[in-house]
Parts: structure tokens; sequence; C-alpha cells
């Protein structure tokens, strides 16, 4: 087991044989691990101990995981849900909560891992790369992950702030579904993945444009993808 300490996940999971597997999965790694088979015991996890992420499963005995998402987004906690369903609705329901991920059972650990360390890690930008982006009267700090928009600073997720960096780094070049799948969840083969990128996009265009209907920032290049001029 690793000995630096990365960060203090929150896993929410009533059946007990996969809530010690993610804890045993996430503690190899080296993160704190705090465990809740119920979400009444989730809410005191997060008052004692402030996780920096939290793996939700969307059904628990005593709360709906969509509930108890959107009540932790507010608090500004990143979501990963897991959920054994696999419909596209269901999905676009957890997205909408705010979820920042969503990973059906069985998981691939690898790939969970991979999408944990995405949400957990701090963001970098590359030597020689614009640290400070303006966008029209937007502006994309990169180097600390925050944006303005005139005098008021926007507030996005982990995978809003990851898919405007995309664009912003790869300005004037269309991104496809494929390639955002694979910056930001690092893989392009997912049942489910078009409507991820989708839900996101809309989230994102709700903060940052004037009006998201007729985006002028996020915009759309039929059969291309998106793109940031």
């Amino acid at each position: 087991m690793r000995s630096v300490r990365l960060g203090r996940i929150l896993v929410v999971e009533d059946e007990p044989e996969v809530r010690d597997i993610l804890a045993y999965l996430f503690s190899n790694e080296g993160y704190q691990v705090v465990t809740a088979g119920t979400a009444t015991r989730a809410w005191e996890a997060v008052s004692e101990s402030r996780p920096d992420l939290v793996v939700l499963d969307v059904e628990l005995p005593d709360q709906s995981g969509l509930v108890f998402c959107r009540r932790a987004k507010q608090l500004g906690v990143p979501v990963i849900m897991v959920s054994s369903h696999d419909r596209d609705d269901e999905v676009v329901a957890g997205l909408e909560t705010g979820a920042d991920d969503y990973v059906r059972k069985p998981f691939n650990n690898r790939e969970l891992l991979l999408r944990v360390r995405r949400l957990m890690e701090q963001p970098s930008v590359a030597v020689g790369e614009e640290r400070r982006v303006s966008v029209g009267d937007l502006v994309v700090d990169r180097e600390s992950a925050r944006v303005w928009r005139g005098a008021r600073e926007i507030h996005l997720s982990p995978t809003e702030w990851n898919i405007l960096d995309l664009l912003v780094s790869r300005r004037g070049r269309a991104q496809s579904v494929e390639d955002i799948l694979e910056h930001v969840w690092h893989t392009t083969d997912w049942d489910g993945g078009a409507e991820m990128v989708k839900v996101n996009i809309r989230r994102l265009r709700r903060k940052i444009e004037q009006n998201p209907r007729q985006p002028e920032i996020v915009l759309n290049r039929w059969g291309r993808g998106y793109l940031i001029e």
C-alpha cells in the first residue's frame, strides 16, 4: 500500500461486498476512505470527514442516490454515481442531478481508478501554454481552474472544467464526442458516452453562456464536434 495520502473518498454503497471492494481499491491507491451503507450515515460522514469525492450508489435503502447527489453537489463535492442499471435515461437522470461521472456495475477497477484520479487531480498547464485565456468577457484561468464572466466568478464541476479546458487548449479546432470522451473520461468505447458528453455540454453552457439556447462561446459544428473559436 502506498504511504502518500492523496485525498479522502466517501464510498456510499449498501452492498457490503461491493463497499469492501471499493474501500480496498481506493485505500490501496493511497486514498483515505470512509464508507457508508445508507444515506443517513453518509450525511454524517460528510459532516465528520469532509470528503474530496463521493462514490455513490444510485439505489440506497433510505433515500434515492439522486437526491443525495443533488444535495452533495450543493456543497461542491464531486460525485461519481454507480448503478447496476444500463439505461441511458438513468445516466441522464444522474447527470442532471449534478453527478460528475457515472459508472455501471460491474465496473472495471482500472477504469474506475482513472476516473477517480481525473476528478481528484489538481489542474496543470504544460510549459509554454497560455495560463489565462479570454473569450469575449469570459476569462479562463487554466492554472487555478477558475472562470469569470465579467466580475462574476463561475463555479464549474470538475467534469465541466475539464471539457472547457480541453476546448480552450485546442481553441479553433473542433473536438468530436470521441475526442472529449478520451480526454475527459479516458475512453472512447462506452455505451451512453455520447449522452454523457451532450448533458455536460448543456450544463456548461447554462453556466457560461448569456443565452444557452443560442451559444456564442461553446459552438457546435455539425459532423465535426464542439469548439471555442
